[in-house]
């Protein structure tokens, strides 16, 4: 059971044809975001010869400066009935200009095929943990071979703020 809110970041039928951040989060000051799932699927990749496997990694730095080129993503609270309908974290998703900080650190890399899916999902032990102002994100390292029509959702618990 989650201490914290649970919020959902998701987006929707965006063509994704170069290297990004799938999605970026930054957590506020005087809270802490855990991440615990990312999913990322397409439905444009169903053939044998368009599927292919493509690198990703989740990053992070302090005092990071966003990406740009995406879009700011409102979350949702999963608590239907919660008092904080409004998460303090700042959520982007799809930046083809990625975070940047004088050094970033690489928490997670590995390849996913795009028929698929990426399907991140820690054991509670291994959750990342987002505190003061650092941001996060999940990047796409390689660019696709053709534009593929992307979903995807970010689950995370807030504490504090």
């Amino acid at each position: 059971m989650a201490l914290g809110i649970m919020y959902s970041a998701t987006f929707s039928n965006v063509a994704v044809a170069a290297v990004q951040d799938f999605f970026s989060i930054q957590a506020v000051t005087n809270s802490v975001v855990i991440i615990h799932e990312c999913f990322i699927g397409q439905e444009t990749e169903e053939g044998d010869t368009q599927a292919e496997m493509l690198a990703w990694s989740i990053v992070y730095g302090a005092g990071s400066t966003v990406g740009s080129g995406g879009s700011a993503v409102t979350p949702n609270p999963l608590q239907i009935h919660s008092t904080a309908s409004v998460a303090g974290a700042t959520c982007r998703a799809n930046d083809t200009t990625e975070i940047s900080s004088g050094t970033l650190t690489t928490v997670h890399s590995s390849a996913y095929h795009v028929a698929a899916g990426l399907n991140y999902v820690p054991t509670p032990d291994a959750r990342i943990v987002v505190s003061g102002v650092d941001f996060l994100a999940i990047t796409l390292l390689e660019t696709p071979a053709d534009t593929m029509d992307c979903y995807g959702v970010l689950i995370f618990e807030e504490l504090g703020g």
